[in-house]
């Protein structure tokens, strides 16, 4: 992550966090004592809390599923190799761009790739992953301790960043300069409460219908299309790729059956889930969110992809504020 990586990503999970944050202290009394710091205690236990749920369902999940993917391996690429002999029997023109691939071996291939480890540097690799591990865990906690404190003082640093604008620019720049913070603020926050609750809604139906049909590894998969999903239009796809290795190695024989769920449960959630929940809240067209993920990859990572669009959102509602305004004032002419 770049310099700027913890600062962006706290700034991230403070917008998302204030969602949660306001709810909770709408419900607790306005007399109340230190009221700010409880209901923000609440949010991160939770959130904490959450994580830890979560990753205690996922990562046992996983293991199971290495494991079986591991011994699917061999069978799978036997399946896989019966099924391209055939082809290039009915097909002889494909041995020309397929050249030898139909006598490849599984066993010959672990034993090369075997070797190409064993003379790897495992030490510099592992010192290298540990320290990248390492790096995420600290721009994490700096991230974390950045988001606590915008958000147990946000009144306070917003009173104090209005005094600076009003204090060092004229009265309309002033003003613009607010109006524009403000309508960040909104598009992070329609953005984050809409999109988090649609992908989790999502990934619960996923896990309800993939376990109720007894498909392997249901949790992980419905996991997986929920995380992805916080990507608006094809996030949910990546989620589906995952779940197509996972069914293909596994029981390839309800790989189609998959398909089909996925595609009545998209339908669903077009239809229903995605405008009720979400509706018009981001506010970009197709092209813009594809243009924001990618952006936001290449600049900040994963964090990105998902703060990107807020941002794009945020600069394409001024825009056409702008542009209604200009078009106005010309009609007036």
């Amino acid at each position: 992550m770049s310099l700027w990586g913890p600062f962006f990503l706290g700034g991230m999970l403070a917008l998302a966090l204030n969602v949660p944050l306001r709810a909770v202290e709408r419900r607790l009394p306005a007399q109340m004592r230190h009221r700010r710091k409880a209901a923000l205690g609440a949010v991160l236990i939770f959130t904490a809390s959450a994580l830890v749920i979560l990753f205690a369902m996922v990562v046992p999940q996983l293991a199971e599923s290495a494991v079986r993917l591991t011994k699917a391996a061999p069978q799978l690429w036997q399946r896989v190799q019966a099924a391209l002999q055939r082809q290039l029997v009915r097909t002889p023109a494909l041995k020309l761009i397929l050249g030898g691939a139909e006598s490849l071996n599984f066993e010959a291939l672990v034993c090369r790739a075997a070797e190409k480890l064993r003379g790897a540097h495992w030490m510099g690799g592992t010192v290298d992953l540990a320290a990248q591990a390492a790096g995420w865990a600290a721009d994490l906690g700096v991230g974390l301790v950045l988001a606590a404190y915008l958000l147990a003082r946000k009144e306070e640093l917003a009173a104090q960043a209005s005094a600076v604008l009003d204090a060092w620019l004229p009265p309309r720049a002033a003003h613009g300069l607010k109006h524009i913070g403000s309508v960040f603020g909104a598009a992070f926050a329609a953005f984050f409460s809409g999109q988090c609750l649609e992908a989790a809604l999502l990934g619960a139906i996923f896990a309800l219908v993939l376990w109720i049909c007894h498909f392997p590894c249901a949790v992980l998969i419905s996991v997986m299309i929920g995380i992805t999903a916080l990507v608006p239009i094809f996030g949910t796809f990546v989620g589906c790729a995952f779940g197509t290795v996972v069914i293909l190695a596994l029981e390839p024989q309800r790989l189609v059956w998959f398909w089909v769920l996925f595609l009545c449960i998209q339908q669903l959630e077009g239809a229903f889930l995605y405008p009720r929940v979400v509706g018009g809240k981001v506010g970009l067209p197709p092209l813009w969110v594809l243009v924001a993920v990618t952006l936001g990859g290449k600049l900040f990572g994963a964090a990105g992809m998902l703060g990107m669009i807020p941002v794009f959102s945020a600069g394409y509602t001024l825009a056409k504020e702008k542009t209604c305004e200009r078009l106005k004032k010309l009609r007036d002419k």
